[in-house]
């Protein structure tokens, strides 16, 4: 429990400073609104944000990779725990850095901690309980980013092959984007309460045919300001609604594209 509430200070601490950051970047103090058009726009990104956030595209634990070790590049220290089996004990690793190149183009800079408690039937592991804090700096043709990504969850298997899993838990994640002059910053902070999610790893791409999200979202592009708060529904074929309990849209979590009906 002091783990997970000093990560979340740690997180949260941040964001005071990459927010305040951004708003002093502005000329304008930003006007909070919550028109349809905000709500539509922050949907998407909030539906993906989540996606990007359990596949491990912001550097963190990927739930797709199934139960299995955790795949971090340069790991310097691992730890096993009251268990001669790996996949049975504790995996710690508090020291990640390591560093990404996508072609020539996009480069990033990751550091930071994360902890695995694998749950095992018999000596094979069937779920696992994962924590990790994690932030990523980098670069890219036309913007820089800061990602910051603080994840507790529970993964838990449904059946013998371990390709379908449920996963319960939490997920915080700071995505910060400067465009430069022309296109100007843009910062989202979204905190996820995550509730049986289905996850069918047999499928290609797996696919997240149910369960919910309760989130709490914040977000400031230019000088416009948002907070919306609601409930991501996953619905499988990679489609997710959002329910902000007085309006309702609908997200392709692969694409991003989000309208009013499915």
């Amino acid at each position: 429990m002091k783990t997970k509430l000093l990560s979340a200070i740690i997180l949260l601490s941040g964001v005071a400073v990459l927010f305040n950051a951004c708003k002093k970047s502005e000329s304008a103090k930003p006007a909070t609104v919550t028109t349809a058009t905000t709500k539509q726009t922050a949907g998407a990104q909030i539906a993906l944000n989540l996606y990007h956030s359990l596949t491990g595209q912001f550097g963190g634990i990927n739930v797709y990779n199934g139960i299995s070790t955790p795949s971090v590049p340069n790991s310097t220290s691992t730890v096993k725990v009251n268990s001669t089996n790996y996949a049975c004990g504790f995996y710690i690793n508090n020291g990640i850095s390591y560093n990404t190149n996508i072609g020539d183009t996009i480069k990033s800079s990751t550091t930071g901690g994360l902890s695995f408690y694998y749950v095992c039937n018999n000596g094979s592991a069937i779920g696992y309980t994962a924590q990790d804090t994690l932030t990523t700096v980098g670069t890219a043709p036309g913007y820089s980013f800061i990602d910051g990504l603080s994840q507790n969850y529970k993964v838990t298997g449904l059946n013998p092959n371990n390709s379908l899993v449920t996963v319960d838990g939490l997920i915080q994640a700071t995505i910060v984007l400067d465009r430069g002059a022309k296109g100007g910053k843009s910062l989202t902070y979204n905190s996820f309460t995550l509730s049986g999610l289905q996850v069918h790893l047999d499928q290609t791409p797996p696919d997240i045919t149910s369960g919910k999200a309760v989130f709490v979202a914040t977000g400031l592009s230019g000088t416009t300001a948002y907070a919306l708060y609601g409930t991501l529904t996953f619905l499988g074929n990679h489609m997710a609604k959002v329910d902000y309990y007085d309006s309702i849209y609908y997200v392709n979590l692969l694409t991003g594209k989000i309208s009013t009906t499915i």
